[in-house]
């Protein structure tokens, strides 16, 4: 089936912006988008030319939901026609699901009688549901049901019907035609309620089916606050009362329907006076919605007098051509479960830092991303960037016991999110760090084919940090090794970012990786190099970044700073991490009264933005570690074309080329890591020949658009291996 999607907008335009975008993942491809803006005063119009040729664009002169919707129709070359709101997010199977609604109906139901098809909505947070089932009465008034209503009950004339939510309905346009269209009367409110109830007395059948989710924002309106309470009750009265006019005189007697309307509305001033109590809508709100709601209520009786029961004639459509709105590739998309508990806007260490460029990198491949990170408050479910992010609340501890708390609580967590969109969103494949274990209960609990990403292990770690020391946290360290065993070892595939890292674990734990197949690959980082802002003439900049901490070699550049910086009275260092224990406190104690104590500039933990700002400007970037497993700072300066310091350990000896691209020496070894500061330091030419040789190896090797697609084909291999066990 061809499908018309009509997106109704008034003053929206950044969350439009989302809708629109998000439309290109949707796997049905055979749809058109109809785009009926008005009377906008923001920037759609400027927005939506960005979008001519792909789109049909028209205006409205009112704001008035149902005649928008009427120009939408009217413009709708698609057999069905399919409504969303501009504060909305379909799910990416919403049109193929709606699909199936109109060609498999219910047993006993002809294809051709199904009229409207509807499917569920989740509120602002993502994780309940503002909608899912309602039947409704010819007062207007609905009740909502966890299950879908009986079709039987799509009887003409009959007093209960099946209804459906504005944002996520869809009518056949042929029968939208025969009922005449909305109901301009209703400016908003009740329209898509009462194209229910003519479509039923047309004896037609509407059906609510248990899918094709779509994602409700319920921003604020004209006619709702930033709290999302009513603020103009005189549409919502109105319609009311005239709904029950056109539909509930022919089971009702009249002074029971008007009864029943200024019922409706008292209950409703009541809401409006607990939310006014409540500090959720301005003093004196109530007052003025008591106005507004007896002028509703008196024009609805005079509407619905006026208009009384008689149908509206039918209507005949001649839309312009069918324009197909352009989709991303789907053929062979996987729905993919990313797991980090760090992830933007949160502060993000190196993995993390991976997975948030991953995600989108993959979701630009067309598939279906799924970011699975800890919430900073209530649980949520948001569209960012192509991928849905899933932000998990604390308090699910269970699946990990004998762990640390925070251990057991995400791994739980992640589980516990995953079986609750498994009916409607069953992921193919799962992929994460070893770091915490993250991903140990996706391995224990589910069957999801899950591929491991090998960093630094806790092991190694640990005793880089001396953190077995500790007898508070010595217990739950040990625990914390035996899982990442269980999870090495529970795989389905297993991603080594380096050989080193590989070589690491098989020593650690005796070879755990006998029964799971290893893919060795790079990790990257998107672009970011636009023009870089560092001055060959300046007085030069060394850039330290990363935890500091002992294993990431802080003290081995404190003390080299602590020789060249003498040498080089112009240069310039600075420090960006975080600083648990306190080093550049004690730095400032240690060098009180001398120059060095002001030479040194200690950034503390920066965002994303001032990070690349730092490493545009840095002449010289240095990576002192003891240990890494990949380097994904080293990659980062790469990008930027800075002149890399680091040492030849771990991984990053395999991610640069000592002497090409990057200056290596000996881990712990304070005088050489001077000595190469002070030769940079004293050869501009030679760092601007390592930064312009670091950015073409970046280039060729550590950008997220190569190393996406080698992921996707670790992860069917996942899958493969999943199938033959």
């Amino acid at each position: 089936m061809r499908f018309s999607v009509v997106v109704n907008t008034l003053n929206r335009a950044p969350s439009l912006r989302d809708t629109l975008e998000s439309l290109r993942f949707q796997r049905h491809d055979d749809f058109e988008v109809v785009v009926v803006n008005g009377p906008s005063t923001d920037h759609t119009e400027e927005m939506l030319a960005q979008y001519e040729g792909r789109i049909k664009h028209l205006r409205c002169p009112v704001a008035n939901l149902s005649m928008s919707r009427n120009i939408g129709i009217r413009a709708a070359a698609g057999d069905v026609v399919a409504f969303i709101d501009d504060d909305a997010i379909p799910e990416y199977d919403w049109l193929t699901e709606l699909e199936h609604g109109y060609l498999v109906p219910p047993d006993g139901i002809a294809i051709e009688e199904v009229g409207g098809v509807g499917g569920v909505v989740f509120d602002y947070t993502g994780t309940r549901f503002q909608f899912r089932f309602a039947v409704s009465d010819r007062h207007g008034e609905s009740a909502f049901l966890d299950a879908p209503p009986d079709p039987a009950m799509c009887v003409p004339g009959g007093w209960l019907y099946p209804s459906l939510m504005g944002t996520n309905s869809s009518f056949r346009r042929e029968a939208l035609a025969a009922i005449g269209l909305f109901d301009e009367t209703y400016e908003y409110y009740l329209d898509e309620t009462d194209v229910a109830v003519r479509m039923v007395d047309a004896g037609y059948v509407v059906l609510g089916i248990d899918g094709a989710p779509v994602h409700h924002h319920f921003l604020p309106s004209h006619l709702r606050n930033e709290a999302k309470v009513v603020t103009h009750w005189y549409p919502v009265v109105k319609n009311r009362t005239y709904f029950a006019m056109r539909h509930a005189r022919s089971h009702r007697p009249v002074t029971d329907v008007i009864r029943a309307a200024i019922d409706a509305g008292d209950v409703r001033l009541a809401e409006s006076d607990s939310a006014e109590q409540a500090g959720l809508i301005a003093k004196g709100s109530t007052d003025r919605a008591r106005v507004d709601a007896d002028r509703g209520l008196l024009d609805g009786i005079v509407l619905g007098e006026r208009a009384g029961s008689k149908c509206a004639p039918a209507v005949t459509l001649s839309p312009p051509p069918f324009v197909r709105f352009p989709t991303l590739p789907h053929a062979n998309r996987l729905r993919i479960g990313l797991v980090s508990a760090g992830y933007p806007p949160r502060p993000m260490a190196g993995i993390a830092r991976f997975i948030s460029e991953l995600a989108p990198a993959l979701a630009a491949l067309g598939h279906d991303v799924r970011v699975f990170t800890r919430a900073t408050g209530h649980p949520t479910v948001e569209w960012e960037d192509g991928v849905w992010v899933h932000r998990i609340g604390d308090q699910h501890r269970g699946l990990v016991p004998g762990s640390f708390d925070h251990v057991d609580d995400f791994a739980t967590g992640v589980v516990r999110e995953i079986e609750r969109i498994q009916p409607w969103l069953p992921l193919d494949c799962v992929y994460g760090g070893a770091w915490d274990v993250e991903t140990i209960g996706v391995v224990r609990a589910t069957e999801i084919p899950t591929t491991i990403m090998l960093a630094t292990p806790a092991r190694e770690a640990a005793e880089h940090g001396g953190w077995l020391a500790d007898p508070a946290i010595a217990p739950g360290l040990r625990a914390l090794f035996d899982l990442e065993r269980e999870l090495f070892a529970g795989a389905h595939h297993v991603h080594g970012i380096s050989q080193a890292v590989v070589h690491t674990i098989d020593q650690l734990y005796r070879e755990p990786f006998t029964e799971v197949p290893v893919t060795v690959a790079p990790i990257g980082v998107r672009d970011r190099h636009v023009h870089e802002l560092r001055d060959a003439q300046a007085s030069p900049t060394v850039l330290f970044v990363g935890r500091l901490e002992q294993r990431k070699g802080i003290d081995i550049f404190l003390q080299a700073v602590a020789t060249a910086a003498p040498l080089h009275p112009s240069a310039h260092f600075q420090v960006a991490g975080a600083d648990p224990a306190g080093i550049a406190e004690q730095w400032r104690l240690d060098h009180a009264g001398d120059e060095l104590a002001d030479r040194v500039e200690f950034l503390g933990e920066v965002d994303d933005e001032q990070l690349h700002h730092l490493y545009a400007s840095a002449h010289i970037v240095v990576l002192p570690s003891r240990y890494e497993s990949f380097g994904l700072v080293v990659v980062e300066a790469m990008m930027h074309g800075a002149a890399v310091l680091s040492t030849d350990i771990g991984g990053i000896a395999e991610v640069t080329r000592d002497g090409i691209d990057a200056v290596l020496v000996p881990p712990a070894d304070a005088p050489a890591l001077a000595a190469a500061m002070s030769a940079l330091l004293d050869d501009p030419a030679r760092r601007a020949a390592l930064g312009d040789e670091a950015r073409r190896r970046f280039l060729q090797h550590f950008d997220i658009a190569r190393v996406a697609p080698a992921i996707v084909d670790m992860l069917r291999a996942s899958i493969a291996a999943h199938q033959v066990g």
